[in-house]
């Protein structure tokens, strides 16, 4: 049996995908099943993106904030004290904010979001520098009244 067809039956696709889901290793198959170069790149334990070193991943605190009060861009950038900046896209303004990463990679931008349009979409770019390094990711949220 082929290592994919393996690893897409039953209970092995399963635990494969929560694997890959939370950055653990990849059940691989047995030895005489595989080749030695498949089977070490199945085990590899760190995401892609992470292996890569810099990354973009944002979140808001609470994607349905209430109009006149705070919601912060959580970010994860994968490099300590990577410089980050956001720009939320309102219904008639962009507001910028910037920061930098902690030493965990991690970084928080706060936006006080007054009377925004209650109901409208507001997109927050965010983008990650560190070097010659850069990523970007979007997350959004939806103010109401």
């Amino acid at each position: 049996m082929s290592v994919v067809r393996r690893l897409t039956s039953g209970a092995a696709a399963t635990a494969a995908a929560a694997a890959l889901l939370l950055g653990a290793p990849v059940p691989t198959p047995s030895a005489s099943a595989a080749s030695p170069a498949v089977a070490a790149s199945a085990t590899s334990t760190a995401p892609v993106a992470e292996r890569a070193g810099l990354i973009c991943r944002a979140r808001m605190s609470n994607a349905r904030p209430k109009q006149y009060s705070y919601v912060t861009v959580l970010v994860r950038t994968g490099k300590p004290r990577a410089k980050v900046s956001s720009v939320a896209h309102y219904k008639t303004t962009d507001t910028r904010k910037s920061g930098k990463a902690t030493k965990k990679g991690r970084a928080s931008l706060t936006y006080y979001i007054s009377s925004a349009s209650a109901g409208y979409r507001v997109n927050v770019d965010v983008t990650v520098t560190s070097g010659s390094q850069r990523r970007t990711c979007r997350t959004s949220f939806v103010p109401h009244s």
